[in-house]
C-alpha cells in the first residue's frame, strides 16, 4: 500500500472486507501493516479439485469440514491456498487430514495434524450430517430476564451476534 506523502513501501494484509448486504458492493477494506521480518499467523483456504471416484461411482457425497488452516510464517511466504486432489478419495474409508497438506519447510501449520480436512460420506449419512450441522449452527443460548410489557433480550448465536432485541409479549 502506498500512502500519499510517504515514500516508504508498506506491506499490508487485508484484514476484513465489508460488502453492502443488498447490493454486494464493496463498502470498506481494513488493511493490517505487517513487519516482513517477523512471523505472522494467517488463515489459508483449502481447495479440493477434481471428482472423487467414490462420489462418481458409489454415489457418495464429498464432505469438507475444514475449509481453511492456520499457518505461521513470514508474511511474504504465506501461500494463497492449499490444494488437494479429490481423485485420491477412492472410497468411503479414504480421507484427507491436515498432515496430508504439503507445506514448505518455512511454513508451520498450527492446526492438529489429525484434523479431518475432507472425505466422502455415504448418501444416507448426508441427511443426518446436514441435520446435525443445522442443529449445531442454530444452537443458541438465550438469557431472558423477568418479562413485563417490553424487555431487552441478549442472544448469543454461533453464526452472528444479536444484541438488544426488543421482545413484545402477546397477551
Amino acid at each position: 500500500v502506498t500512502v500519499a506523502g510517504n515514500s516508504e513501501e508498506n506491506v499490508c494484509f487485508v484484514r476484513e472486507v465489508q460488502y453492502h448486504p443488498v447490493t454486494d458492493r464493496l463498502i470498506h477494506v481494513d488493511f493490517m501493516k505487517v513487519d516482513v521480518t517477523r512471523s505472522v499467523r494467517a488463515e489459508v483456504p483449502i481447495i479440493i479439485s477434481g471428482l472423487s471416484p467414490a462420489v462418481r461411482n458409489m454415489g457418495g457425497t464429498l464432505l469438507q469440514p475444514l475449509q481453511s488452516v492456520t499457518v505461521e510464517a513470514l508474511p511474504m511466504d504465506i501461500p494463497s491456498m492449499f490444494s488437494l486432489n479429490a481423485d485420491l478419495l477412492i472410497d468411503f474409508d479414504t480421507n484427507f487430514y491436515v498432515s496430508d497438506l504439503e507445506a514448505p519447510e518455512n511454513i508451520t501449520i498450527v492446526n492438529d495434524e489429525e484434523d479431518l480436512v475432507a472425505g466422502v460420506g455415504h448418501q444416507e449419512l448426508r441427511g443426518k450430517l446436514a441435520s446435525m450441522e443445522m442443529v449445531e449452527r442454530n444452537r443458541k443460548k438465550i438469557r431472558i430476564p423477568k418479562m413485563d410489557k417490553q424487555r431487552k433480550v441478549e442472544m448469543d448465536l454461533p453464526t452472528q451476534t444479536v444484541r438488544k432485541v426488543r421482545v413484545g409479549i402477546v397477551r
